[in-house]
């Protein structure tokens, strides 16, 4: 999980988004803006240098899953149906 928030966020509170972060099973390096508001962090320019990385990263976990699964045996479709729902709980 990627987490941007400014540190003068007036909508969500700070400790929200850190808590958010902390919780978070799969964790990137969190972004807190200094000065930064709820709407404004694009003007940031450590805002755009952060969220450039975290693509370029979630692109290269991409390629390497994407590649993982071309060597792993292939399913049925039966079978992939079957998964999805149990992966989102449902029946």
């Amino acid at each position: 999980m990627n987490y941007l928030q400014g540190t003068n966020d007036d909508i969500v509170d700070l400790s929200h988004g850190k808590r958010l972060w902390e919780l978070a099973k799969e964790k990137y390096d969190p972004l807190w803006v200094k000065g930064g508001g709820h709407c404004n962090l694009e003007t940031y320019p450590e805002y755009i240098k952060h969220l450039r990385k975290f693509v370029n990263a979630m692109e290269k976990l991409s390629f390497t899953k994407e590649s993982k699964s071309r060597l792993a045996p292939t399913s049925s479709i039966t079978e992939s149906k079957h998964n999805k729902c149990l992966r989102f709980g449902r029946r």
